[in-house]
């Protein structure tokens, strides 16, 4: 599966390409920049949805500030979860995150709004 993300603070508007990479026991969720290469990677236990490894490879010093910690593994749950709804939509609000989901046949959106970044995009099925 790919897809395409944009990422808003505000000030600046960044394109990344999205792909979700099956096997057996494990779903990678990987986040690209054009021409840059990863900025993001997740690696899934399929068998009971547990986030395995979690890596940055990019100077993403304005996400990592406000995305760290337990924020990141809430968006990766969040995200992941969106990934397995069939033709529904599905929201989340807690203190420092709401989230969309909206699925189709054909396509997954996503839209993920902290207290300063907007992250919008889909996934191609």
């Amino acid at each position: 599966m790919i897809g395409k993300l944009f990422a808003k603070n505000g000030e600046e508007t960044i394109a990344l390409n999205l792909s979700l990479h099956s096997n057996l026991d494990n779903d990678i969720i990987q986040i690209k920049k054009p021409f840059y290469g990863n900025v993001f990677r997740a690696k899934i236990d399929r068998k009971n949805n547990k986030i395995i490894e979690m890596q940055t490879n990019y100077g993403t010093k304005e996400f990592d500030r406000e995305i760290q910690g337990a924020v990141m593994l809430e968006i990766i749950k969040i995200f992941y979860q969106c990934l397995n709804l069939s033709n529904q939509q599905q929201n989340w609000n807690n203190a420092s995150l709401k989230a969309s989901c909206l699925a189709s046949p054909d396509k997954i959106s996503i839209t993920l709004t902290s207290n300063t970044w907007q992250v919008s995009g889909f996934l191609k099925r």
